[in-house]
Order: structure tokens, then sequence, then C-alpha cells
């Protein structure tokens, strides 16, 4: 999944295709709806990344979860795959 101009695109039989944020989170969550682990995976923990921007993820995947351990897993994941992309998500109005 990547941002590019203002939408979101996946990838799917090879091309890219535009995806509503609805489509976006869940294709990024398992489908037990836990966090996919790629931080963990990478051996990362909160301390790894910059507070600030763990912060504004935490808060935005709280309108997911009302759990806050699980809303801050999920902004890690995000946050390793690309360290902008709360920035990228404010950018296109998402």
């Amino acid at each position: 999944m990547r941002e590019l101009g203002t939408g979101l695109f996946a990838v799917q039989d090879q091309k890219q295709v535009a995806v509503t944020r609805s489509e976006a989170f869940a294709r990024w969550l398992p489908r037990d709806g836990s966090s996919n682990g790629l931080a963990r995976r990478a051996g990362l923990t909160a301390i790894d990344f910059d507070p600030e921007a763990l912060e504004q993820g935490t808060t935005v995947e709280q309108e997911h979860t009302s759990d806050r351990v699980t809303a801050q897993q999920i902004a890690m994941d995000h946050l390793t795959e690309d360290p902008r992309y709360y920035v990228k998500l404010r950018r296109a109005g998402l």
C-alpha cells in the first residue's frame, strides 16, 4: 500500500488500484484484527521511533481501536514501513 498524490493505492494482480481508506486499513491488518507485527519482526520497540510521530500515529490508529497498546503497535508497523506515513496521511486529507 502506498500513497501517491492524494490517494491510497494497492497492488492487485501486478497493477496499482485505488482503494478507500477502509479498504486500505482492512488490507493492512490480518483477518484476526491484530497488528501484523512488522515492527516487532524488525526488532523495533517504541523507543526506536520519533516520539512525536509515534504519538501522532497512535492517536490516528485509535480511530480503529479503543486499545491504546494495539493502536501503538499498528502505528509502529506503519512507521516501520514509512517513517513519514502519518505526514502523508495528513497531506492526503485522510
